[in-house]
């Protein structure tokens, strides 16, 4: 049976704070989900300015992008393509270009690396539209180790903006990806060891110091680190101070929780 599946991405925030570890961690899915991957990225003009593959008109100039970021179901991802922009495009009128097609490899960190081919611009563009150009669906055409045999379509929408030294921007994908008999990992780490705690400050201080210990615990990956607002042992003010801590696996799920601790007057 082929699994199809597609990758919900977001920042590595805190999933849904409000609710509990572990309502967050049971929504555990498989089978056919929404592609929405984030990836920023950056280009360097003096350093990324690349030489152009010999098949692409001599007009064409290649700028080397870097892209690392996380994609929920995969885990962290990175990616270096070459951004093909041909300079004098034949049929489109002086001052107009077109970006040419590219592959692009996403190399998912010690699973893998799955391969897409996105195809040129449509239309003829204006310097503006190169930084944000239309393109037609993208292919996924294959994939290693874990992704091996992946395939899949979707679309591919960029934002880029220049700087003084290149530009930077992000690519937002979104489609689904197939991959034959391969299950993806989107349930989060279950935090464990939050509770809202009272201490009482020296008489005469204004802060007092709290202990506690959160731990995390993955489905599939165990035990997993735990990074928390501020640490146990810290001095906290009087008055109520709110923790955040939250956890991620190695395939991009990230759960929260969050818990008070109050400081007394002595």
């Amino acid at each position: 049976m082929r699994t199809i599946v597609s990758i919900v991405t977001g920042v590595l925030a805190a999933a849904a704070l409000g609710l509990s570890a572990t309502a967050e961690a049971a929504r555990t899915e498989t089978g056919v989900l929404e592609l929405r991957a984030s990836l920023p990225w950056t280009s360097v003009l003096s350093r990324d300015l690349a030489d152009c593959p010999a098949e692409l008109p001599s007009s064409t100039r290649c700028y080397t992008r870097h892209v690392r970021g996380v994609v929920r179901g995969l885990g962290r991802v990175s990616q270096t393509y070459l951004y093909p922009v041909d300079q004098t495009p034949a049929g489109c009128p002086a001052g107009n270009y077109r970006v040419l097609g590219y592959p692009i490899r996403f190399t998912v960190a010690g699973k893998g690396t799955v391969d897409i081919a996105v195809p040129g611009s449509a239309q003829c563009l204006t310097i503006d539209q190169v930084l944000t150009p239309t393109y037609p669906r993208f292919t996924i055409t294959g994939g290693t180790g874990a992704y091996n045999g992946a395939a899949g379509t979707g679309t591919l929408t960029q934002r880029a903006d220049f700087t003084r030294s290149g530009a930077t921007g992000s690519d937002l994908w979104h489609g689904n990806l197939t991959v034959p008999g391969l299950e993806f990992d989107l349930a989060a780490p279950v935090l464990s060891g939050a509770a809202s705690k009272t201490v009482r400050a020296p008489r005469g201080a204004k802060a007092a110091r709290a202990a506690y210990k959160v731990t995390a615990r993955d489905a599939v990956d165990g035990p997993v680190p735990v990074s928390c607002s501020r640490k146990s042992g810290s001095r906290f003010p009087i008055g109520r101070t709110v923790v955040r801590c939250t956890a991620a696996d190695t395939s991009g799920n990230a759960g929260g929780v969050r818990f008070s601790v109050t400081v007394k007057a002595g």
